[in-house]
């Protein structure tokens, strides 16, 4: 009977701890480099982010792009929108993305905030 409990219990924390795990705002992304994108003879010179794992991500307003395709989603307090490549998001309200990882390769993101 207490064996039977202890698993019930172990499982139950084990799921609370990955759901805790996986949702955390926080990450540790770090600047790669600063990239030149032209967008009608307009420079904007964006700074490259680099995310390996499934996270969610805050971010002030400013603008967004992905130069390949990946489960990457801007999430609003209105909408929420799938990334498409080559594409210059620019959002006006502070902003979360969602990174769903499913090849397990590194996530190259694009973003500049607004000043």
């Amino acid at each position: 009977m207490y064996i039977i409990i202890l698993i019930v219990i172990s499982i139950i924390v084990l799921e609370i701890y990955c759901l805790l795990k996986n949702t955390m705002l926080e990450t540790k992304t770090k600047i790669l480099k600063k990239i030149e994108m032209e967008k009608n003879n307009d420079k904007i010179l964006f700074n490259e982010y680099n995310v390996k794992d499934d996270k969610k991500i805050r971010h002030r307003p400013g603008k967004l792009m992905i130069k390949s395709d990946y489960n990457l989603f801007i999430n609003t307090e209105f909408n929420n929108i799938l990334v498409r490549k080559g594409y210059i998001y620019t959002i006006d309200a502070p902003f979360e993305i969602e990174i769903v990882n499913m090849s397990e390769e590194n996530i190259l993101y694009y973003y500049i905030e607004d000043m």
